[in-house]
This record gives C-alpha cells, sequence and structure tokens, in this order.
C-alpha cells in the first residue's frame, strides 16, 4: 500500500491500490456513517470475507476460508436483492468462486494482477511513437538483457533518521540525546506527525508517536520511540457478521 488515499468523492479515478486500501482497510469507516444501515452491512460482508482471504494466516484456516466463502455468497445474493440483476457481472458473479482459488494458489496478494498492472507503466515508457509498439517493445527489451545494470548504492544503516529537531520530550537521566522527526527502515517510515504517527506494537498496544530519542550507548547508537499509550480499546464491529 504505497499509495495514499484520496477523497471518496474522487473515487472515479482511483487506481487499483486505493480501492484495495479502501476494502481492507478505510471502507469501514468511511461508509459507517454515510451509507444506509442495510448496504453498510453488505459491504461489511464483502471487507471481512475480503480481509480473511488476504490474510497470511486465516487464509489456510479451513474453517475461516470456509466462513469467507459463506460470505461472498451471501454479498452477492444480497447485491442481486439491492442493486438488480444487472449490477451482477461477470466480475461479481466470479466472488463466488474466489475462496476456491484462495485454497488452491495462496491469499489473494499471491495471484493478483499487481505485478502485471505495475509493469504496464514500463512497457509505455519504451514506447517512442506510435507506430509499430510492439516492436518497440521486444527491441527495448533485447537491448535492456546487453545493457550492464548498475547496482544503485544504498545506505549501510538499517535505519535512517531525518528532521532534527529540539522541541522534546525528551527521555529522563539521559543525556547526549539527539531528537528526530522521521526514522525511515527499509520496510516502513514512521513520523510525529499524524497520520503515520500511530502503530500497533506486537503486544496489540496502540502508540501514538511523540519523538525519536537517539543517543551513544558505549559504541553502540540507540533510539528510543518515545510516545502515548492508548489505555482504552473496543472493537470496531459491535456485532457478528
Amino acid at each position: 500500500m504505497a499509495r495514499k488515499t484520496r477523497s471518496i468523492e474522487e473515487c472515479k479515478r482511483y487506481k487499483a491500490t486505493e480501492f484495495r486500501l479502501f476494502l481492507l482497510y478505510v471502507g469501514p469507516v468511511v461508509f459507517k456513517s454515510s451509507l444506509n444501515p442495510q448496504f453498510y452491512s453488505n459491504f461489511l460482508n464483502l471487507h471481512v470475507a475480503s480481509l480473511i482471504m488476504c490474510s497470511q494466516e486465516y487464509h489456510k484456516d479451513a474453517q475461516m476460508l470456509s466462513y469467507a466463502n459463506d460470505l461472498m455468497k451471501y454479498f452477492v445474493k444480497k447485491t442481486c436483492e439491492m442493486y438488480g440483476h444487472d449490477f451482477v457481472s461477470h466480475n461479481v458473479h466470479n466472488l463466488v468462486h474466489l475462496a476456491g482459488d484462495v485454497s488452491l494458489y495462496g491469499k489473494l496478494d499471491n495471484f493478483s494482477a499487481f505485478p502485471f498492472e505495475n509493469y504496464m507503466s514500463q512497457l509505455k515508457k519504451m514506447l517512442r511513437k506510435r507506430e509499430k509498439p510492439l516492436q518497440q517493445v521486444i527491441k527495448r527489451i533485447s537491448e535492456g538483457r546487453f545493457i550492464k545494470k548498475v547496482i544503485p548504492t544504498t545506505s549501510n544503516s538499517a535505519v535512517e533518521l531525518f528532521q532534527q529537531h529540539y522541541e522534546g520530550p525528551l527521555l529522563q537521566n539521559f543525556t547526549g540525546i539527539s531528537q528526530y522527526k522521521v526514522v525511515r527502515t527499509k520496510k516502513y517510515v514512521l513520523k510525529t506527525r499524524e497520520p503515520d504517527c500511530f502503530v500497533q506494537l506486537q503486544n496489540n498496544d496502540i502508540i501514538k508517536i511523540v519523538n525519536f530519542n537517539c543517543f551513544q550507548n558505549g559504541n553502540n547508537s540507540e533510539i528510543k520511540i518515545l510516545g502515548y499509550k492508548f489505555l482504552e480499546q473496543s472493537n470496531f464491529f459491535q456485532f457478528a457478521l
């Protein structure tokens, strides 16, 4: 999910990654106060079924996958009732077979079309004129095989710090602390500003990051994250689907 989603008013211009983000994470929050309860409940059927089939853990569970299959069938059935038979196109009907594909090929991300869609942009860049596009692509790919690949230099550090500041807060009983607003690793970026300052820890605690403190501990540099822990948590779903 590299693309930050835009307003729902621009949904007609969404990219595939934005639709994925909306279906799996953003949709239940956005639609809760703006959609008719009947339509919202049916959307949750699609949402939960998709979450199960995208999950590294749950897609392997036969009982959970069967539950996702039932949810998808119920979603298509209710969709037909609410939107009419014309809405149930081949793409909508194929949802009832999706759980079977997951049982054969693994979670949805394993056989999605995202890698092929992403490669389309590279194919377009290979074209220099309108005539003979296929021949141009073949030539560019052939040329690429004979060009020596240049490996870009990367930082040796697994963690990088950015945007140094002096605003606090600071760890107590420590000296020589440097403060930063951004921490970047190879897998993610954390910031002290919203919305990138909220994290869920492995023990399921939810933390709002307010500062990154870096200090020298012997021969090593250590980074400590300062933040506020949410004391009250509740389930988003108030009823079982």
